[in-house]
């Protein structure tokens, strides 16, 4: 898929891992499990010690790691798809790969991690400006409001 040095980079991993999964490729990446978070600072903190947040998944209705990733102003690669389409701006935020191609989400790995640091810096600073401006807690409660309000009054 993608050619990542072992001795240059580890793979943090958390949430509830289905053991049905096999993520046995990961181990030469010396793999850091997490398990479940509920510190949000703790979260935060991973989030931030992070280059890249990769989220492959193909059907994700909003993509609340995306997110949460941003903020923290770490870069996000995904699918071009459902959620993550609507979340992560291309070659700004992070990197789109077209749908089911795995060659494409290796390859914004790839970008983000060749950036030179002045470039990486702007795409992490980009995450965060966007993130907060665009998905903060008020600037969604005023969307569903003016929602609300277009159903109400037409």
């Amino acid at each position: 898929l993608v050619y990542l040095d072992p001795q240059l980079c580890s793979v943090a991993i958390f949430g509830n891992i289905d053991s049905s999964i096999d993520i046995s490729a990961l181990n030469k990446f010396s793999p850091h499990f997490f398990g479940s978070i509920k510190d949000i600072r703790l979260l935060n903190l991973i989030y931030s010690a992070c280059d890249v947040f990769v989220a492959p998944s193909i059907q994700e209705a909003f993509g609340k790691t995306l997110v949460e990733s941003m903020i923290a102003g770490t870069p996000v690669v995904c699918f071009d798809h459902s959620g993550p389409s609507d979340i992560v701006v291309h070659e700004i935020t992070g990197y789109k790969a077209k749908l089911f191609d795995s060659y494409d989400l290796s390859n914004g790995i790839n970008w983000l991690t060749s950036l030179s640091d002045y470039q990486y810096n702007q795409i992490s600073l980009n995450c965060n400006s966007y993130a907060t401006t665009t998905f903060s807690a008020e600037v969604s409660a005023q969307r569903y409001r003016s929602l609300y309000e277009n159903i109400i009054y037409q």
